[in-house]
């Protein structure tokens, strides 16, 4: 599955970079939206929020 994760994701960048969108692949470069998802985690813990590794 996570192949075709990766080569959705890639697919979806090479669109916008097309449409002349710009996309920081990690994080954000608008400050709001940057310091926000700092403190972001599914489960409310207030840190941030990584996958876990097998």
């Amino acid at each position: 599955m996570a192949k075709k994760e990766v080569k959705t994701d890639l697919w979806v960048y090479d669109l916008l970079k097309d449409a002349g969108i710009h996309l920081d692949p990690q994080g954000c470069s608008i400050k709001e939206v940057d310091e926000s998802l700092k403190t972001a985690s599914k489960r409310g813990t207030g840190n941030v929020g990584y996958p876990r590794l097998p």
